[in-house]
């Protein structure tokens, strides 16, 4: 794999080289500023795999020079690795909404250096050869989105399923952390939602996406499509809102937005808040899972509500033919389940109660 390393300390660089060059494995350039990176990767003579590019820089930080990597032709889907000293988490909200990969703490262990590396060359594999159901990414850039109007740098990146893992696990080795999980899920009624098509996905996905931006606008780190219809998002802190209320301000949001004629009955349902207050990288995915199993269990409970709210309407329409048949049918399974009952006591006893209460 041919990488690019880029930071403004020679002696990182030179150890990078060394401890990756080593191997046979790699073969490692190096660039000690955004500039010279920039200038390394317009030459069409030199094709990179990955980056390793340091976040502190003068001139043009690491979290910009991978946004400008992530616009030149062919590494779009590239892994960048971005090393960084910083514990801020707002540098690291910025370098994965920029595009990052994965983000890596000096001082760094080699050993889980080259793992990240191969794990990260694995996601590139993924994204580019496997046919995948349609990625919202690409949804939201079908004409008439409106995805660059209704968003903005404080509105809490949209970034890929894998890459909101492994920013995740950078969240976890962090000294502490206030942030909050939580899913939500669209749901149609009358349909399952993996079964729409590609078209009615590209209509869907990019309004509810920027629906939840816009609601939670100041409380939004990150958002992430997991697929299934649940997206998955990472809030600064607690809201101060009941679950009914947080999922009322997204649905707002969706019924106002463009061409609902066509998607008038799309809704969400929230899940728990999931506090990552003890986050670590062991125990990451089960307050992940917890966040999504509490959103999919919202969703079974909000689609059989609609489901029993629909045979109480049925049964309300029914006519007065059918409604003596229902009741014949129950008097004939009672006399089944209480064979003992002699059906002149029993009328005799209901007499005989009827004249005592009226």
């Amino acid at each position: 794999m041919k990488i690019l390393a880029v930071d403004d300390d020679e002696s990182i660089l030179e150890i990078l080289r060394h401890v990756l060059g080593g191997t046979g494995y790699h073969e490692v350039e190096t660039a000690q500023s955004a500039k010279h990176a920039l200038e390394t990767i317009s030459d069409e003579q030199r094709f990179f795999d990955c980056f390793l590019i340091d976040i502190q820089m003068p001139a043009m930080d690491g979290i910009d020079l991978t946004g400008l990597i992530r616009q030149t032709p062919g590494y779009r889907h590239k892994p960048v690795l971005m090393l960084t000293a910083m514990e801020d988490k707002d540098y690291l909200d910025r370098a994965f909404a920029a595009g990052a990969t994965d983000s890596i703490t000096k001082p760094f262990d080699f050993l889980e250096l080259r793992a990240r590396l191969h794990e990260a060359q694995r996601l590139t594999h993924d994204k580019e050869h496997h046919d995948f159901w349609p990625s919202l990414d690409k949804a939201m850039a079908q004409p008439g989105a409106d995805r660059a109007e209704d968003t903005t740098d404080e509105a809490g990146a949209l970034i890929d399923y894998a890459e909101f893992e492994n920013y995740l696990i950078a969240l976890g080795r962090r000294k502490s952390c206030k942030a909050i999980l939580i899913a939500f899920k669209i749901r149609h009624p009358g349909r399952d939602f993996p079964k729409h098509s590609p078209d009615n996905l590209a209509i869907m996905a990019p309004d509810v996406a920027i629906s939840i931006q816009q609601a939670l606008l100041g409380h939004l780190s990150s958002l992430s499509y997991r697929g299934d219809g649940t997206f998955v998002c990472v809030l600064e802190k607690p809201l101060n809102a009941f679950r009914d209320e947080i999922e009322d301000m997204i649905n707002t949001r969706i019924a106002s937005r463009p061409r609902q004629d066509r998607k008038s009955s799309v809704r969400v349902v929230a899940g728990d808040q999931v506090s990552l207050k003890t986050i670590s990288p062991q125990n990451l995915f089960r307050l992940l899972g917890r966040a999504v199993d509490s959103v999919e269990q919202r969703h079974l409970s909000a689609n059989e509500f609609v489901s029993i709210s629909k045979r109480f309407l049925s049964r309300a329409l029914l006519s007065d033919e059918q409604r003596r048949l229902d009741q014949k049918a129950y008097r004939s399974v009672l006399k089944e389940t209480l064979p003992e009952v002699n059906d002149t006591l029993w009328h005799q006893r209901l007499a005989a109660r009827k004249t005592r209460t009226g």
